[in-house]
């Protein structure tokens, strides 16, 4: 899951800091997408943002149990997955995730 996270991260990342451009004709912000989020009136627009209490927060993660570990993905891919790896012998650890998951992508899109 780290690594994935961090890979979300890294589009996130590219995402907020690329300039959208002007588009004639259309009813949508350009320029920087973190510039437009922490200085919207540079851009004539409005700071719509809300700050969140810590007891807004603990309530959120108490009713939802956001500790829980997510299970996201179908059990039948796990369980190819988890066979392909053991399969060809591979250790999962986060220095062989890359080649891991390189070598799943493969293995599951033929």
């Amino acid at each position: 899951m780290p690594l994935l996270q961090r890979e979300a991260h890294d589009i996130q990342e590219d995402w907020n800091s690329h300039r959208i451009r002007f588009q004639k004709g259309k009813d949508r912000p350009c320029g920087v997408p973190n510039d437009l989020f922490d200085l919207p009136s540079m851009h004539g627009a409005q700071d719509m943002k809300h700050e969140v209490s810590h007891s807004d927060i603990s309530f959120l993660k108490e009713k939802f149990d956001l500790g829980q570990d997510l299970d996201y993905l179908p059990q039948t891919f796990k369980e190819e997955a988890d066979l392909f790896i053991k399969f060809t012998g591979r250790v999962l650890k986060l220095e062989t995730a890359t080649e891991i998951y390189e070598a799943l992508v493969l293995h599951f899109s033929q």
